[in-house]
């Protein structure tokens, strides 16, 4: 998530609200990690935009208050628009949707495709620091 720590209490309280309220509130929770990387800054300018209103409701206003303390970790600021520009995700439908045109065409480009987007968003958060050999 981009921030230097959280106690893991309220780790926990804000992963059971997302796996208990994002389906039934509609939020996509990958973006919202997306929407909040980098802690306090990223969480106060996406609240006061009309896409950020959906993360007031309900129990998800509960990690709203919970990160927004957090200090980002370091050059973490400095990323978050390019990680805007490359969100991904792995969602049922586009993996269904790239497997059809495996299947049915033999076509192989959105697979490279999204292999190479997930690398290059991997690059983007340092994800070989979390890679133990």
């Amino acid at each position: 998530m981009g921030i230097q720590d959280i106690d893991s209490k309220n780790l926990n309280e804000i992963i059971k609200i997302l796996l208990n309220e994002s389906e039934k509130n509609k939020i996509d929770y990958a973006n919202m990690f997306y929407d909040f990387y980098g802690g306090r800054d990223s969480i106060k300018d996406c609240i006061k935009t009309n896409y950020g209103k959906k993360y007031k409701i309900n129990e998800f206003s509960k990690i709203v208050d919970l990160l927004k303390e957090t200090l980002p970790a370091k050059g973490v600021l400095e990323k978050k628009s390019q990680l805007d520009n490359n969100r991904q995700n792995l969602l049922i439908g586009e993996v269904e949707h790239i497997w059809r045109e495996i299947d049915q065409n033999d076509n192989w480009e959105l697979f490279y495709e999204k292999i190479n987007n997930l690398r290059k968003l991997g690059y983007l958060l340092e994800s070989e620091k979390l890679v133990y050999l």
